[in-house]
């Protein structure tokens, strides 16, 4: 990852020290466009980047002025997922990309409460099929 060691211009930011700290003690193992997979020696180190994933997310797009979904795990769970993914590969076994899941947006959880309480109020007889794709 180029611009990596530009988190060391943001320790110094009292904004960005503690997440910038974090990082430093992570080894970026996979980037793809959208993706980073971060390890971490021990499972603390995980469970505090999991808490504070808004903030990284935060500090990596001002550094690379992108967004990527972020995942930590420990070394020792990396070790054995790329175990599992090379004896996968040599066996011959497909991988295909499957996109995440759309997050609902504050409109369309808005529009399913809608319907809900529509439904609940007056019955399941009187939305329409269309409203319902609204």
């Amino acid at each position: 990852m180029s611009n990596f060691n530009q988190i060391d211009n943001y320790a110094i930011k009292k904004e960005y020290n503690s997440v910038a700290e974090l990082l430093k003690k992570s080894v970026p193992e996979v980037v793809s466009d959208n993706n980073l997979i971060f390890t971490f020696k021990n499972n603390f180190e995980v469970l505090l980047f999991e808490k504070n994933v808004e903030e990284v997310a935060k500090l990596l797009k001002l550094i690379y002025n992108k967004k990527y979904d972020l995942v930590a795990i420990t070394n020792d769970e990396w070790r054995a997922i790329k175990e599992e993914y090379i004896k996968n590969i040599n066996a011959g076994v497909k991988y295909e990309y499957i996109k995440p899941e759309i997050k609902k947006t504050k409109k369309t959880t808005k529009k399913i409460e809608l319907v809900n309480s529509v439904e609940n109020i007056f019955g399941e007889n009187y939305i329409t099929e269309d409203w319902k794709e609204w």
